[in-house]
């Protein structure tokens, strides 16, 4: 992917670049080659996301058995009973309310139109 972008692009590297500033036809080219970079980059991404899943599948698919992981460490951030509570608890239209009106005047509407 990459060697086919310098194959495009290394020919105008030496480019006399002088008197062609107003260009649009080159502006328009140079447009089109980081258009073309960026979907490579976007593609690269996309091909190294799925291979790092399957490489990862392929080794939960191991005989490996759950008693063999250490589980010691491996959650040191928990959610307290408290909070946990207070998160799954009934919200009442008073307090929706209050949330809505204290939100300042200076704020602008989200995507959703809530200030």
């Amino acid at each position: 992917m990459k060697s086919n972008f310098v194959a495009v692009v290394s020919p105008h590297w030496s480019t006399n670049m002088a008197g062609h500033s107003n260009s649009s036809v080159l502006r328009d080219e140079v447009v089109t080659y980081v258009q073309a970079f960026n979907e490579a980059k976007i593609d690269e991404e996309r091909f190294l996301r799925q291979k790092s899943k399957i490489e990862w599948l392929e080794f939960i698919g191991t005989s490996m058995a759950c008693d063999d992981l250490n589980m010691s460490g491996l959650f040191y951030k928990k959610v307290s009973v408290a909070s946990n509570a207070n998160m799954i608890r009934h919200v009442t239209n008073d307090e929706i309310k209050r949330a809505m009106f204290d939100t300042g005047d200076d704020k602008v509407s989200g995507l959703d139109d809530i200030k």
